[in-house]
């Protein structure tokens, strides 16, 4: 185990920070951080919680506070590349992978780091995080017995797919691979934490500018923008996996899919098709509502994490 960050700042506006302890496994010759934070009695269950792109453990402090609370044992994992487990790219705020392998392979070890190996585990993934949930359920290694997914990235935005593939894999062929993807040039922060209507993630400003709080005090945690390594990652494993009905057919265990109706950051049709081929999937989509559901409006947050609540012992 290892001592957790203070942030003094985030503290200060309000903003409840995660109360167990961070550990880390080597995993490919690098350190992959992941914060357990055990129940404070008999738990109700275990829970996984999977981040989205450019995402860190923090950012999701307040579900895993509610969960906490409602008797969950959790483990946070901030994904290689993300947040303290380290950066790959050329810049260091651009997020780069080479294949989404590593990610699960890397989720698993910390997994077995924590002995539930073997224990029946949900797993909670937004966005990027709900597609290698998805891939992690699939590979049946883990005992993972529910799902939810919080606008789950089963496609990128961009169409068609093969030809992102083939644009990405000819730019890495021409030694790009860590470097910045087209439009994926690392942005100003003064410039982005600044809420905007017409803004992507949230309709409410007050949590949209909360969620830069956290750079304040841990400037290394902030990531901005993909590598065309990670823009050819994402589009492979969508062609391969979340994009095939004969794959998603197979995933044959409860979930609970919570989207919004204004999304643009996934591909949303595609979101919608790929989720009723699921065998056991219950999908509710918010009116109005943009991609970071857990940083929506009240209504949103309050009516999302009792579905989940509700959800998670069921299943």
């Amino acid at each position: 185990m290892s001592r957790t960050l203070a942030f003094p700042t985030a503290r200060t506006a309000g903003l409840p920070c995660l109360g167990g302890e961070d550990m880390f496994v080597t995993h490919d010759g690098n350190r992959v951080r992941g914060h357990l934070w055990l129940a404070d009695a008999q738990a109700r269950g275990r829970v996984v919680i999977c981040p989205g792109f450019t995402e860190f453990a923090e950012k999701h402090s307040r579900g895993a506070e509610i969960l906490h609370q409602a008797g969950f044992d959790l483990l946070i994992i901030d994904w290689p590349g993300q947040g303290r487990s380290g950066h790959f790219g050329q810049h260091p705020l651009i997020v780069h992978a080479d294949g989404f392998d590593g990610h699960l392979q890397a989720a698993e070890a910390l997994i077995e780091a924590v002995g539930w190996a073997d224990q029946p585990l949900s797993l909670i993934g937004h966005s990027m995080g709900g597609h290698l949930a998805l891939r992690l359920a699939h590979r049946k290694i883990c005992r993972v017995t529910a799902l939810v997914l919080l606008s789950p990235m089963i496609s990128l935005p961009v169409k068609p797919l093969w030809l992102g593939w083939l644009i990405s894999r000819l730019a890495i062929a021409c030694g790009q691979a860590q470097k910045p993807a087209a439009g994926q040039a690392p942005r100003q922060l003064d410039h982005v934490r600044q809420h905007k209507p017409n803004n992507v993630l949230t309709r409410d400003a007050d949590r949209y500018e909360e969620n830069f709080l956290w750079f304040d005090d841990e400037p290394s945690l902030r990531r901005s923008g993909a590598s065309w390594g990670w823009v050819f990652a994402g589009y492979a494993s969508c062609l391969g996996t979340t994009m095939s009905r004969r794959w998603m057919a197979a995933i044959d265990i409860p979930v609970l899919a919570l989207t919004g109706d204004d999304e643009t950051v996934v591909h949303k049709a595609s979101t919608s098709q790929m989720l009723r081929v699921l065998p056991q999937c219950e999908h509710h989509e918010y009116a109005d509502a943009k991609h970071e559901l857990c940083l929506e409006t009240e209504a949103v947050r309050s009516d999302l994490w009792s579905r989940i609540t509700r959800f998670l012992p069921s299943a």
